[in-house]
């Protein structure tokens, strides 16, 4: 990775990302006093990975915009050669890894507890309700440049799942692996892909 791309990654995660990483680390480090996390069956194991780690989407990506609400630090940003799209392909990049390492963590701790599933399709699934909930929000924050409404939709998403979404929703129904699916998760990626990337396009435009 060339230096300035490193430097970048560097100042992201000190100055933005920080914050939101401690979060999840603590509710990682919390997280065996709330759910079980040995010898679960499969369906335990998918209710806690779906229900649980699925936040941390909303956790991770959604502050990937946040830098530029400071109008300074915008016009900072925005004066540099790097080109927006960039800086904040940069900062995903940054959230998509982090998500992934601590998933991969919280996959494994379930695996040494003896939980039954299979990590290749519940790391995919859960990689995929993030992104999700993620770029939902990310979305949501590049159309109308409102921090609290960006963590608000997605939220209300994720409740509206919780609370009996499986009927009306339908493929991009979040919870389907608690039921024994698995298929719902193509469409949510897709989904997210196509997201992020108008939230992206649409928040380097306006940082012009």
């Amino acid at each position: 990775m060339p230096e300035h791309y490193y430097q970048i990654q560097k100042v992201n995660i000190k100055h933005n990302m920080l914050p939101h990483i401690i979060a999840g680390a603590v509710c990682l480090l919390i997280s065996p006093l709330m759910i079980g996390m040995k010898n679960l069956d499969s369906y335990q194991t998918a209710k806690v990975i779906e229900i649980f780690f699925s936040l941390f989407g909303i956790l991770l990506f959604v502050p990937v915009f946040m830098p530029e609400l400071n109008k300074s630090i915008g016009d900072l940003i925005a004066s540099k050669k790097e080109s927006m799209g960039t800086l904040l392909f940069m900062r995903f990049l940054t959230s998509l890894f982090l998500t992934a390492a601590i998933l991969f963590g919280f996959l494994t701790a379930l695996h040494f507890g003896n939980c039954r599933f299979s990590f290749y399709q519940s790391f995919y699934g859960a990689m995929a309700n993030c992104l999700f909930l993620g770029g939902m929000g990310m979305l949501f924050f590049s159309l109308f440049n409102h921090m609290a409404l960006a963590y608000m939709m997605p939220v209300l998403y994720y409740i509206i799942c919780y609370g009996g979404g499986k009927k009306y929703l339908g493929n991009f129904y979040l919870f389907s692996m608690m039921w024994g699916s698995f298929q719902e998760k193509h469409f949510i990626m897709a989904a997210a892909a196509i997201m992020i990337f108008l939230a992206i396009t649409l928040r380097s435009r306006q940082q012009k």
